[in-house]
């Protein structure tokens, strides 16, 4: 089962959180994290929060990041990306894609740095449906 933050639980397995909590590798149960879901303005950008796939105890929690979006209008070009910091400050681009409109899209990246986020550039029309989320994997 995975847990949408603030959300409803729907199962899934092989999925794990970015803060330790509610790991449990025996029953799969996680947490997918909801960035945002307010849609952008023309050319507006939303960047997620910064996730960590550390444990409080040490170790790795996850092997790979992941950020799916769906949204009415197009990105900008290669607007989709999945960063990666060493200090939640100084954030570098991992990989990205452009975002067609009514489609969702999603990217996965393994595990290289101590914090990950999505961010989201829109193109040239405001949106009017949005949906960010990222989570980590095994």
């Amino acid at each position: 089962m995975i847990k949408i933050e603030g959300g409803d639980a729907v199962a899934m397995n092989g999925l794990v959180g970015s803060d330790g909590n509610q790991i449990n590798p025996d029953t799969g149960w996680t947490q997918v994290f909801q960035e945002s879901i307010t849609p952008l303005a023309a050319s507006g950008v939303i960047a997620g929060a910064a996730r960590s796939p550390l444990r409080s105890g040490g170790g790795i929690a996850a092997g790979h990041f992941n950020a799916l979006v769906f949204a009415d209008q197009a990105s900008a070009a290669s607007g989709f990306v999945i960063q990666a910091s060493n200090d939640s400050v100084n954030w570098f681009i991992v990989t990205s894609a452009s975002v067609v409109s009514n489609a969702a899209s999603s990217l996965s990246v393994p595990l290289i740095a101590n914090y990950y986020r999505a961010q989201l550039t829109n193109g040239t029309t405001a949106q009017t449906s949005l949906s960010l989320n990222t989570s980590f994997t095994l």
